[in-house]
């Protein structure tokens, strides 16, 4: 039997009693409000989240704890702490809800099915944004790897070409959500941009018009291509400027990476390493400063 403690402790039991002279008045269970509750609700909540509209009323004891970016947010040295409201316009509404709804329940809930593919794409891509923006590292992945879902099982439909832009648009250069979207690109590339994969025109253009946009990802994506097939596109007499690689392997390890923090007090930011940075340090995205290369 497993070991009850708490409020379930004191429960009146639950067996029955219609065959007993004397009933004694049942006792009212006390109710027990779960996280997710709490968020729905807004009982007790102590700070407010503002996107365009809409309002979350939430809780420092349980958003401060996983994530540092609202530790600081909330205290009382900046003005959301003073005023008890922070404004992230800037965000994706639907993405934001999400996550919120995440920090209260741990749980990742896939979109509905009803609603358009691309923006199913979207959102998972915009949740992922926001759990490197604001340092869930569990959500990251959680995020990538529904996202990715969709993007390998539709890499021939006219949506792939929207996503490969908005991954390309939204994310930074070592991001590893874009590496593994460049490999999906870079194993079909053949049947993508010739008349021979299981597509039609308009969605090759489509693609052809995503990749026109990104020069430096496409001929990133050439020269490996190349390399494999070992054509060679480097002149005899120069040496091939070293380049990021984009290249992936195995589904999870691919979104392992190391995650360091800026040492400056006011900004204090996380972000990941460059995989493709040789040297001992790099610069923070936010302030500029230079930050160690961790161990």
């Amino acid at each position: 039997m497993a070991d009850v403690t708490g409020l379930d402790a004191i429960s009146p039991a639950t067996e029955n009693t219609s065959t007993l002279t004397t009933v004694a008045p049942a006792l009212k269970k006390p109710k027990v409000t779960s996280h997710g509750e709490l968020l729905s609700t807004g009982n007790f909540a102590d700070f407010v989240i503002v996107c365009g509209e809409k309002e979350w009323k939430v809780h420092k004891a349980i958003i401060c704890p996983q994530s540092e970016y609202f530790t600081k947010a909330f205290n009382g040295q900046y003005n959301e702490g003073k005023s008890g409201r922070i404004d992230l316009s800037s965000d994706d509404e639907a993405a934001l809800n999400e996550f919120i709804k995440y920090l209260y329940t741990n749980e990742y809930v896939p979109t509905d099915a009803t609603i358009e593919l691309e923006a199913r794409g979207m959102l998972h891509l915009h949740i992922h944004v926001l759990a490197d923006k604001y340092n869930l590292p569990d959500l990251i992945p959680e995020a990538a790897e529904h996202f990715m879902a969709l993007a390998e099982h539709y890499a021939f439909d006219k949506v792939f070409a929207e996503w490969l832009t908005a991954v390309l648009d939204e994310t930074p250069p070592h991001s590893t959500l874009r590496q593994a979207v460049f490999d999906i690109v870079k194993k079909q590339l053949k049947d993508l941009l010739t008349s021979a994969g299981p597509h039609n025109v308009e969605d090759v253009d489509a693609l052809r018009a995503a990749l026109s946009r990104f020069p430096d990802f496409t001929l990133e994506l050439l020269k490996t291509v190349a390399e494999e097939h070992n054509i060679s596109i480097t002149p005899t007499n120069a040496t091939a400027p070293e380049a990021a690689s984009y290249s992936v392997s195995g589904f999870r390890d691919r979104y392992k990476e190391k995650r360091v923090r800026c040492h400056v007090a006011t900004c204090g930011l996380h972000f990941a390493w460059p995989t493709d940075l040789v040297g001992s340090t790099a610069r923070c995205p936010r302030c500029g400063q230079s930050v160690l290369k961790p161990t």
